[in-house]
């Protein structure tokens, strides 16, 4: 009887790719969450400093503050001196730089002892609403788009995806989200609905709940310069704080020998 042994799953790096110090803290701590309690590798890709209102350096600090609360293994900042990068609320971003900027971030010659060791890098960022709908979250997804299908690092694993996090459009699901109050409590009460990661039948498709939610408020409170009072109120009834849906981007590269030597 011949005994068939199921292929092994690649040792993957997951890489959360945002625009500004806080967008983790404010959009992603379900998944954040999730992936840490799977015993996942996680870094994080912050593309500017958040210089808008001259408080770069500041913000920079409190990204790497956030970045040890969350558990975060690496946390890259990209200056915004000198780049066409830069953090504005109405600026669009050539997507072209964005997608070199991600390579460029990632495949530097201080991340290659660590990176090595990793066949797939999954990349996680905002969807093509900016779940916001800041134009520097949806040059982002854009440009993380643009990096699945041009990148040809051989610094880089050889296998690359990318998950979106799917915005809420309807304000109401949004600010006042019944449902993920209703699972909070549930979790309170009953053990069975305190699993934080949900498998849905879309394999394109995941679920992240989070019922810690002071895990947001503790999170976001480290960005000091950021945490005024509208911000508070948005930790508290955002959707974003309590569940996570992403969405698999339909662009996945597996690189070749041939694009390596090009």
């Amino acid at each position: 009887m011949t005994t068939i042994t199921p292929p092994s799953q690649p040792n993957k790096l997951h890489v959360l790719v945002i625009a500004h110090p806080d967008d983790e803290s404010m959009f992603f701590i379900p998944t954040i969450q999730a992936l840490r309690q799977a015993g996942e590798t996680l870094w994080i890709l912050c593309l500017t400093t958040g210089d808008y209102d001259g408080l770069g350096q500041q913000r920079a600090k409190e990204m790497q503050q956030a970045s040890k609360l969350l558990g975060f293994e690496k946390c890259i900042i990209r200056s915004d001196n000198k780049t066409t990068i830069q953090d504005h609320p109405s600026q669009r971003w050539k997507i072209s730089d964005v997608s070199q900027a991600i390579e460029t971030a990632l495949a530097a010659e201080e991340h290659q002892a660590s990176i090595s060791n990793y066949q797939a890098l999954v990349l996680i960022t905002f969807d093509d609403m900016g779940v916001s709908g800041h134009v520097n979250h949806i040059d982002t997804y854009l440009g993380v788009q643009q990096f699945l299908i041009s990148s040809t690092s051989p610094r880089l694993p050889k296998m690359l995806e990318a998950w979106q996090l799917e915005s809420e459009s309807n304000p109401i699901r949004k600010y006042i989200p019944m449902l993920s109050w209703i699972y909070l409590l549930l979790s309170l009460i009953f053990s069975q609905y305190r699993n934080i990661s949900i498998q849905s039948k879309d394999t394109q498709c995941r679920i992240y709940r989070c019922h810690e939610p002071n895990l947001n408020w503790n999170a976001m409170a480290t960005h000091h310069s950021q945490f005024v009072w509208y911000r508070r109120l948005f930790v508290v009834f955002s959707c974003y704080t309590y569940a996570n849906v992403l969405r698999k981007m339909e662009s996945t590269t597996t690189f070749t020998t041939a694009k390596k030597t090009e």
